[in-house]
């Protein structure tokens, strides 16, 4: 039997076959054209795929068809050696079982306190705005204090009603958020899904450099003073990594008031539901709508945190925010934040073109450096660009970096 036969009747390439020759587990005879694989080395070639689906090596092979090929239908020459090799492979199959049974165990409590921690009770319902913090709420167009109509209150929070200027101005607390001018009631998450499968999002290489510049901001948020600060979150999008945040922060303090805010309601909503289920809590406050029409004061806030907010803003707005956000920043708060860029303009698609310059490193830091002393720190890149491929080719190399400024 030619090679190329023997080979298709086990389902493998020449390449393996002449290996196996090679390694004499299989010895066809040569002829004047060519090498005959007869029955012998079908037997030896149904040994050696049988064996190896136990487990053998190469070498526990080539010793197995040893001991057959020195022996006699009805006699083993060496069938004490045989057997004892044989033991020693039980042996090791029963170590093994015992070590997977041991795994199982593992992975089966693993499995139960992923399962009891990610089933808590949602009660995002009862959670609106804390009534305290109302009078820091005020009117952005006239600078004046804003009156409540029609509110419900539930757990000494307004989780509905209106909110009214003589001047005008009007929002509206809906599901416990404060909602204005500019919100959009789009679903982002249908329009991601049209986009990408939803096992791109995230891959192991993009969700490790992104997660290095993540802590970053964590680590430097953690070196300040917390208790009786407001934190602006500008653009929560899907809440992941700033619940990621908030549950370092409260490890260490919960007396501080976090305004979570993005133009997405469906992005607020979910970000909420997300935050119910934390053991330890900050003061929330929820806003959904855009910058120009929020209704705090001017430099109210003592640090702003965020991950892609300015970047993701441009893309749903046009604009970068960063001048009418650093308002809401006290003299001398802290602005935190992560951001992408690449290092060749062609990696971007051409429907973006417009944020070309803002995926540019150099112009970004030059434009944060202008409002604000900044430090910058690089957090590596990768070939995985995740979520972010949307808006970039397929061969696009994704970098990160953060920045720490301050007013």
């Amino acid at each position: 039997m030619k090679i190329g036969e023997f080979a298709k009747q086990f389902d493998i390439n020449k390449e393996t076959v002449r290996f196996y020759a090679q390694k004499k587990l299989l010895n066809p005879i040569k002829t004047r054209y060519y090498y005959d694989y007869e029955e012998n080395c079908v037997a030896d070639m149904a040994t050696i795929l049988k064996l190896k689906t136990l487990g053998f090596s190469l070498d526990d092979i080539s010793r197995y068809l040893t001991f057959f090929r020195n022996a006699t239908r009805h006699m083993i020459t060496e069938k004490d050696a045989l057997i004892r090799f044989i033991d020693q492979k039980i042996e090791s199959v029963d170590s093994k079982m015992a070590q997977l049974q041991q795994n199982k165990q593992i992975l089966s409590k693993i499995r139960s306190k992923i399962t009891a921690h990610y089933n808590r009770t949602v009660d995002d319902d009862a959670w609106g705005i804390p009534l305290d913090f109302l009078s820091r709420l005020i009117c952005p167009k006239c600078g004046r204090g804003l009156q409540v109509e029609n509110g419900e209150i539930v757990k000494n929070s307004l989780v509905k009603g209106d909110l009214l200027c003589d001047c005008g101005y009007r929002a509206e607390i809906k599901e416990g958020i404060i909602v204005f001018d500019g919100v959009d009631y789009g679903s982002v998450s249908a329009e991601k899904l049209s986009i990408m499968k939803r096992e791109d999002f995230s891959p192991p290489e993009y969700s490790a450099a992104i997660s290095a510049s993540v802590n970053w901001v964590i680590q430097q948020l953690l070196k300040q003073p917390l208790k009786g600060k407001v934190i602006l979150d500008p653009m929560t999008q899907g809440g992941i990594r700033s619940v990621q945040m908030i549950e370092r922060l409260t490890d260490c303090c919960t007396d501080f008031i976090y305004l979570a805010m993005d133009i997405h309601f469906e992005q607020v909503y979910h970000f909420k539901q997300l935050l119910s289920t934390l053991e330890r809590k900050p003061r929330f406050v929820f806003f959904s709508g855009d910058y120009e029409h929020l209704p705090i004061r001017f430099e109210s806030c003592d640090y702003i945190a965020s991950f892609l907010g300015l970047q993701t803003y441009l893309h749903y707005k046009g604009l970068f925010p960063h001048e009418k956000l650093l308002t809401f920043l006290k003299g001398g708060g802290k602005w935190f934040e992560t951001l992408f860029y690449v290092t060749d303009k062609k990696m971007i698609l051409n429907e973006y073109k417009e944020m070309v310059p803002f995926l540019n490193q150099g112009f970004l830091k030059d434009t944060l450096s202008e409002i604000m002393k900044c430090r910058f720190v690089d957090s590596g890149g990768t070939s995985q660009t995740g979520e972010l491929g949307q808006f970039l080719n397929s061969d696009a190399e994704l970098n990160f970096f953060s920045f720490m400024g301050t007013k």
